[in-house]
């Protein structure tokens, strides 16, 4: 049998009626808004009756807010499941967005490639400079991972700025693509996380 990968579930107007629906014990999970992150933290006690058979289901009932499982195993099981659907929907267009922003501004066909530096921090020190910053100034490179770690905060950034964050990401996204071990993070001012608006996360 064929896995299909998840389809866009409809927002639950009653999140606790679809968990129990999925099987999940009334009483072993709380709903909590987050201003910070604009949604539900859904924390699921080790007694909720949360099982990877019953994963996609709790997946389908919970998006796009942010579970929390007792037990690891299933956080990573509800995150592989959010991965599928950010491929099947999201993934193809996000590259093609990546590509075109970096090609209209004539980007693209100079950009560095990990192959060409014997470590990743050179090579993230070649896609700031690509971008226009100084190098070893925005990406902080810890094992597998290029956090956007700018090293000041400001009220605004000027256009060419954001024209440079945007590249940035744009590159980063496409450098993720080549290297499915490279994860990307983000630290800073949340006025240019509005650079990142093509480029959607999964949780």
């Amino acid at each position: 049998m064929i896995d299909l990968p998840p389809q866009m579930p409809p927002v639950p107007e009653n999140i606790a009626q679809a968990l129990a629906e999925c099987g999940v014990r009334a009483g072993e999970f709380t709903i909590t808004y987050d201003d910070v992150l604009q949604g539900n933290v859904i924390k699921f006690s080790a007694q909720s009756g949360v099982t990877t058979e019953n994963m996609e289901c709790i997946w389908r009932a919970t998006w796009p807010d942010f579970p929390e499982f007792a037990d690891a195993t299933l956080q990573e099981a509800y995150a592989a499941i959010g991965q599928s659907y950010f491929d099947a929907h999201f993934k193809g267009q996000v590259i093609a967005s990546a590509r075109g922003r970096l090609e209209q501004r004539g980007l693209l066909d100079t950009l560095p490639q990990k192959n060409d530096f014997p470590n990743r921090e050179d090579f993230a020190a070649a896609l700031e400079q690509h971008c226009g910053f100084e190098r070893r100034t925005i990406l902080r490179v810890e094992g597998d991972t290029f956090t956007v770690w700018p090293q000041t905060e400001v009220a605004s950034y000027s256009a060419p700025e954001f024209e440079k964050f945007a590249c940035l990401f744009a590159a980063l996204t496409l450098a993720a693509e080549d290297d499915s071990g490279l994860k990307i993070g983000l630290i800073g001012n949340e006025k240019f996380r509005e650079t990142d608006s093509d480029y959607p996360q999964t949780h």
